[in-house]
């Protein structure tokens, strides 16, 4: 009935102040046009209304993430009561997985109680915030409101002056338009001074709120990283227990022995040993898969190949084999743990600061970034603390060292120079032969690198 009512007597709704207010609340107050304001206006109400948003959510996920591993612990706690073990598991990955889940749960609710109350406080301010703009955009509609009236108030006493002079009775034709005209003048110049005033609230209540930014910023990334670092100690029991095979194994994987080197040269050198027998269906060309077996094979069925015998073939990463590499986790973990025990030249069980620039220089350099846009040793650091933010002097522990590798390898990727039509095919059938030999690798990601 009220859409009809709209409908029907909208545009005498429309003339009084009292209707057009009860209008608003049922229809919404009319949002500027973003060409009549400035890009800096524009650009702060998007900024209030994406932290309107993400403040919400953030409420929202915070919550959801503490429920959920409160839910999942509590599941595996009953499935262990239940005896699972019994069915053949190991029991003490059981427990491990118990206690992990545990301390997730714990973890997140603590993230969640701390969040919510700086959370539900900017959420008050953005209401205020945004309830100051929404103030303002109804004065400038109001005022726009009295400037239309006018136009049409003008017309109505020129055309009431114009019959007047026709019949003779010009003095006093067009006394009502003409009093009509000075009323809404009156209030089109109390109006003007209004929308005024709710401006400078309004542009006051947007700096106020982009000042705040940073503070959401802030939480929404502790809330991040927190989530973040509870979904890897939940699942270090499963990835500490090696998977059941889903493809025949032969030889010794190389990936037992090393990782593709972080260097400018692109050749391989491989023994020459045919390639062992598949009971299954190659999902790389056949001369990858030579290339791969040859690197695990000895040379005569005895005697470890020169390259064995040094710990392991090199090869460059390069942008396809790092493409590769990011769709296939197992693969990109294994390589992580080579990486890490590579680079901590002191073998202390941490990756400090000069061992970390070693890393990224060898890994800017293998990936062909211009010098010119390679990173400072300040921004290492900073990636470091927000990867690792329990240590203070710029080292990393192996623990966060798998998450703030494949940043930096996306990262580094994204400025490197692309590789050629040819280098691309051969380097992504040599990630998907390593992902097929990978102890630690599924189908999925052998699927995944040789896509």
């Amino acid at each position: 009935p009220m859409d009809k009512l709209v409908g029907r007597f909208g545009p005498q709704l429309q003339s009084f102040k009292v209707t057009r207010q009860l209008l608003h609340q049922k229809t919404g107050i009319p949002e500027p046009d973003p060409s009549e304001l400035t890009e800096e206006e524009n650009q702060l109400r998007r900024g209030l209304q994406w932290q309107r948003q993400l403040t919400g959510a953030l409420l929202e996920c915070s919550a959801s993430v503490a429920s959920a591993f409160a839910t999942v612990s509590g599941a595996q706690q009953t499935l262990y009561d239940a005896g699972i073990a019994e069915a053949g598991l190991d029991s003490e990955l059981i427990q491990a997985l118990c206690h992990s889940l545990r301390e997730a749960k714990r973890v997140t609710a603590q993230v969640a109680a701390a969040a919510q109350r700086p959370l539900e406080a900017h959420q008050k301010r953005v209401g205020v915030w945004v309830d100051t703009v929404q103030k303002s955009d109804a004065a400038t509609a109001e005022l726009k409101h009295y400037e239309e009236k006018l136009v049409r108030l003008k017309a109505d006493y020129e055309e009431a002056v114009r019959k007047g002079r026709a019949s003779g009775n010009e003095k006093y034709a067009a006394c009502h338009e003409l009093q009509a005209l000075e009323n809404n003048k009156r209030k089109l110049a109390a109006q003007q001074q209004a929308a005024d005033e709710a401006k400078k609230f309004a542009d006051h209540a947007l700096r106020e709120a982009e000042s705040k930014r940073g503070e959401l910023c802030t939480v929404a990334r502790d809330i991040f990283y927190s989530s973040t670092e509870a979904l890897q100690s939940a699942a270090k029991p499963v990835q500490a227990q090696a998977p059941r095979p889903h493809h025949v194994e032969w030889g010794r994987s190389p990936l037992e022995a090393t990782a593709p080197v972080l260097s400018k040269p692109r050749a391989m050198t491989v023994a020459s040993a045919p390639p062992p027998p598949s009971a299954t269906k190659p999902l790389v060309p056949p001369a990858a898969m030579a290339q791969a077996a040859a690197r695990s094979a000895p040379c005569d069925g005895t005697t470890p190949a020169p390259q064995e015998q040094q710990g392991a073939v090199d090869r460059a990463i390069t942008p396809a084999y790092a493409q590769c590499l990011l769709s296939s986790p197992n693969l990109l973990r294994t390589l992580c743990q080579r990486y890490f025990r590579r680079y901590d030249t002191n073998g202390d069980g941490v990756l400090e600061l000069s061992e970390a620039m070693t890393l990224v220089e060898d890994l800017q350099e293998s990936l062909g970034v211009p010098e010119r846009d390679r990173p400072k040793e300040q921004q290492v650091r900073k990636l470091i603390e927000r990867y690792d933010s329990d240590r203070q002097d710029g080292s990393l522990s192996q623990d966060h060292f798998s998450m703030w590798f494949a940043f930096a390898l996306k990262a580094t990727l994204a400025k490197a120079v692309p590789p050629r039509d040819d280098e691309a095919k051969e380097d992504a059938a040599a990630a998907a032969a390593d992902a097929m030999m990978s102890p630690a690798a599924g189908e999925a990601d052998v699927a995944a690198a040789a896509a």
